[in-house]
């Protein structure tokens, strides 16, 4: 603080006045104290009401507004269950709102997409099963993969096959004494049973004309005991054909056998069909043609394959046609004891 003092002469007389700055400790601590006080005031002053106001101002309007971005970021990151939870009646709630309408919307034209989705997916798989099926009736399952694998030409030698043709015996007269419907559904019947008999011996249909049926063993897949599984086919050809009646009388059929070679493949490109080629199939062909009604004629070479385990007539020297001369036996019946199989009961 300031003092004025006297000036005193050597007679101590007051010749003028001097400032004397006198420092006092305590004045000083106030003078502070009092200083800090008006900063703190101050600071609080403007420090607290904007903090009031940023708390207002964040549970007004940016809490929601950080709410709505997270549910726009859930829905864009594909979830359509997410929805807005302010239910505010300001512009932020009626926002808010206007997204939940639209995620809904965005949600149920989803749930009807995918279910349209999962419908034709369920369709489709239906149409290629129902293909798959179908181009198994028509090609080995061998076969059929590999034409699915776009394989371009599908040709095969097989060195061992046994090739098997049956006619049925008098099939002209007995068709011309019916119907077409009954012509049909007799070799429906006919057909379907040897369908199910080469499916239980692992045999291969080849083919059916008119009245022939064509059967193969040994092929696509290679089977040694292909001889005796035709055989087999061969005489349960006839008991289901000896079941069908005509005029009273069991109706026959007509059968022929051989083995050996063949070449096998899909031919064409539309109506396609696994078929086989070479002197197998032709002599096959000249079996069945060459022998007699009701019987099963079998080459030299199919014999010496099942004469341990069929029992067949004494040899026969037949004219067989493109052929000549060549020996030939009936199949009879499977030997007892050679493991016979067990056909369905009629």
């Amino acid at each position: 603080m300031t003092v004025m003092a006297p000036i005193l002469d050597s007679n101590e007389k007051s010749v003028g006045l001097t400032v004397i700055e006198v420092y006092d400790h305590k004045i000083e601590q106030f003078r502070r104290f009092i200083l800090i006080a008006a900063i703190i005031v101050t600071a609080v002053g403007v420090i607290l009401p904007a903090i009031l106001i940023w708390i207002f101002l964040d549970r007004l309007v940016l809490s929601p507004v950080r709410s709505l971005f997270g549910t726009v970021n859930q829905v864009e990151d594909g979830n359509y269950s997410a929805r807005s939870d302010i239910k505010t009646n300001d512009e932020l709630g009626s926002l808010a709102t206007g997204i939940n309408h639209m995620v809904q919307a965005i949600e149920d034209h989803t749930a009807h997409l995918e279910e349209q989705v999962r419908l034709r997916t369920v369709d489709l798989q239906k149409a290629r099963d129902r293909a798959e099926a179908l181009l198994l009736n028509i090609l080995p399952a061998p076969i059929a993969e590999r034409l699915k694998d776009n394989e371009e030409l599908i040709v095969d030698r097989f060195e061992d096959a046994s090739v098997l043709f049956a006619d049925i015996v008098g099939f002209t007269k007995f068709s011309a004494k019916r119907s077409p419907d009954e012509v049909v559904d007799m070799l429906n019947r006919l057909f379907s049973e040897f369908d199910a008999m080469c499916e239980r011996l692992g045999l291969e249909k080849i083919k059916t004309i008119g009245d022939a049926y064509m059967v193969a063993g040994g092929l696509p897949v290679p089977n040694s005991d292909h001889p005796a599984l035709v055989a087999r086919m061969a005489l349960e050809m006839q008991r289901i054909v000896a079941r069908q009646l005509y005029d009273g009388m069991p109706l026959q059929t007509r059968i022929g056998i051989h083995c050996g070679p063949v070449i096998a493949g899909v031919i064409g490109t539309r109506k396609f069909i696994y078929d086989l080629w070479g002197d197998t199939v032709n002599t096959a062909s000249r079996m069945e043609s060459s022998g007699r009604d009701g019987t099963i004629q079998v080459s030299e070479v199919f014999y010496q394959r099942i004469k341990n385990q069929f029992q067949c007539s004494e040899p026969r020297i037949v004219n067989v046609k493109g052929k000549g001369e060549m020996t030939c036996y009936e199949l009879m019946r499977e030997s007892s004891g050679s493991g016979a199989f067990r056909p369905a009961a009629p």
